[in-house]
């Protein structure tokens, strides 16, 4: 599964107004592991700045020593990079991650791993890829694509395509209500994907289409699980 350090700020927001003391203990536990890959010290980084915990001791060094010129590699090293402030660069890499979303085809996965490295490395990114983008959610329309669409969207240039925001509503009308929660059918990550890719889209737009209550109601149920 995909997570984003992109905004997290905004995310934390949402999940940490609905944590309780026990919650917080919870899962203050779950992410005080050590790191052994990559993509463990991702996700640990990403849980830590959304609990507002310090950051693991040394995954500066990890990144640095242990990532390859892949794109799943780069896109973990330079998201946890941005967020705890290392120092990053990678020889080669930009040319790797041009050729990964100019690919015709490119999944939105790809197309939001490359773009969101790309960023990362304050690199230029063209606005003509949210052409790329459109055309890859037409083949994948899942909750995941959708939010994965949105988060990459708002990492390009120019203004929100109508097309992609306008589409937040009607996914969010795909998740099932249970008690006080939202959530979609495929469970935690995708919910907490699509909250995070909208929010961090209807910032950039300028305004959100989610009500208070949809917002609290999707944030409760990560929290619960």
């Amino acid at each position: 599964a995909v997570v984003s350090t992109q905004s997290t700020g905004v995310l934390a927001i949402a999940v940490t107004s609905a944590l309780s003391p026990a919650d917080k203990q919870r899962l203050h536990a779950v992410f005080s592991v050590p790191i052994d890959s990559l993509k463990s010290a991702y996700q640990t980084t990403v849980a830590r700045q959304i609990l507002k915990l310090p950051p693991v001791e040394g995954t500066c060094e990890y990144i640095t020593a242990n990532t390859e010129n892949s794109l799943n590699d780069v896109y973990y090293a330079t998201q946890i990079s941005v967020t705890l402030g290392c120092s990053f660069t990678k020889d080669g890499a930009q040319e790797m991650l041009m050729q990964e979303v100019t690919t015709k085809g490119a999944s939105i996965s790809k197309l939001f791993k490359g773009i969101s490295s790309l960023a990362s490395l304050n690199l230029p990114i063209d606005a003509s890829l949210s052409e790329k983008i459109i055309a890859a959610l037409k083949a994948e329309d899942s909750v995941m694509a959708h939010a994965l669409a949105y988060l990459t969207i708002a990492l390009l240039p120019g203004e929100v395509p109508k097309e992609i925001f306008d589409t937040i509503e009607d996914v969010a009308h795909r998740a099932d209500t249970i008690g006080t929660s939202r959530k979609f059918d495929d469970g935690l990550m995708e919910t907490a994907m699509f909250l995070k890719g909208a929010l961090v889209l209807s910032q950039k737009q300028g305004t959100s289409v989610l009500s208070d209550e949809m917002v609290k109601g999707f944030a409760y149920y990560i929290v619960s699980n």
